[in-house]
């Protein structure tokens, strides 16, 4: 029966028929029986230890797969979508030589700015130096009108006065100024705070650029707590159901590869390398009983065809049996023996018999009353 695949969302991701290998995603899905299944096992374990260490993303990736790109030595993360790698400390600390690029552009424009309006107001003091010399200039023209000149005098003395004083406060705020091109600020030049996200031309201060560290600093911590927390929970589904190498305790209906019919060492045997090894047990003790009960069956056979049936024996060659006892009476087998001193009345006596049949008589002393002798000749 094929394995169905879940996603940890319960959705479907494959079907993997018996005895076949799905390689629809980065890593390999052995179904029912496959025979390298162990092979494919320990390479998905692998890869995975190694987040698919390679300078290429891996093929057919699925959302939350982790790769660890060696060509940059990032590790990245796929979306469902695209690879997007996660920052590392290097390049979080590379960030302030571009922030402090942005600052020194940002000082530049400053500086330029300021050396603009310097240039304004010393264009403005050429200006009222060039209105002070038409003033003058006009001199000749208002001394027609000498009489009114003298008449307000005091008044123009005294803005001429303004005009002066006007003129060195120009000249000491210039003096203060620096210059537009490659100005030297010193003391403790200070400057607006822009709003956090401003991205212009404007100056950016110490404490905007503090607050905007602060602001990728917390992003940067969310965004790592959040991709470790995505790649615990990740690495927890893809171990969690694995059993441990050590004492193992598997469930369900655990499979392996069947070992070659023979093998004799600490490999897991299945049932099909158990009942394989007993069939071929079976063989054999089929074959050596089989083998025994025909040598068993000739050697009787031949012994049986040296013995005589007891009904009705034919005895062959010289046949022997055991001497009765002279004057035994009894349906046992008579010897020539045992005729031949029955007929020649050799050792012949009552024997405990009742009747003696001999030429010689028999012993008086061993016969019993009652018992009779026949004698031939």
């Amino acid at each position: 029966m094929a394995y169905t695949i879940n996603n940890y969302n319960g959705t479907i991701l494959a079907n993997v028929a018996d005895g076949t290998l799905d390689t629809s995603t980065s890593i390999k899905f052995a179904g029912r029986n496959y025979a390298g299944y162990g092979e494919a096992l320990n390479e998905n374990q692998l890869w995975m230890m190694q987040h698919f260490a390679k300078a290429t993303a891996p093929t057919n990736a699925v959302t939350g797969q982790v790769w660890f790109d060696t060509g940059s030595n990032l590790l990245n993360v796929y979306d469902g979508t695209v690879w997007k790698a996660i920052a590392t400390a290097d390049q979080l600390s590379g960030q302030s030589d571009t922030i402090y690029s942005a600052i020194s552009a940002n000082i530049g424009l400053v500086n330029a700015n300021i050396i603009s309006n310097v240039a304004s107001m010393t264009a403005n003091a050429a200006s009222q130096q060039g209105q002070i010399t038409d003033l003058w200039a006009n001199a000749a023209t208002q001394d027609t009108s000498i009489n009114s000149l003298w008449a307000n005098a005091a008044t123009q003395n005294s803005e001429i006065g303004l005009i002066n004083a006007n003129i060195a406060g120009a000249n000491a705020a210039i003096a203060l100024r620096a210059t537009i091109a490659s100005p030297a600020l010193t003391g403790d030049p200070t400057a607006p705070t822009q709003n956090m996200g401003n991205r212009s031309t404007r100056i950016a201060t110490t404490a905007y650029v503090m607050t905007q560290d602060d602001l990728r600093r917390g992003y940067v911590d969310t965004v790592i707590a959040s991709n470790v927390a995505t790649l615990q929970s990740a690495i927890s589904s893809a171990v969690g159901p694995l059993a441990p190498t050590n004492s193992p305790n598997f469930t369900g209906t655990p499979n392996t590869q069947t070992p070659t019919i023979g093998d004799y060492s600490t490999r897991l045997a299945t049932t099909a390398y158990v009942m394989n090894q007993d069939a071929i047990r079976r063989v054999y003790v089929d074959t050596n009983i089989a083998s025994n009960i025909s040598t068993l069956n000739t050697a009787v056979n031949n012994n049986l065809a040296l013995k005589a049936p007891m009904l009705n024996p034919s005895f062959a060659g010289t046949a022997t049996a055991p001497n009765p006892t002279p004057g035994d009476s009894s349906t046992q087998i008579a010897t020539t023996s045992f005729v031949q001193q029955t007929v020649a009345g050799t050792n012949s006596t009552w024997q405990g018999s009742h009747r003696i049949i001999s030429p010689n008589a028999p012993d008086p002393n061993q016969g019993n009353n009652g018992d009779f002798w026949f004698q031939y000749l």
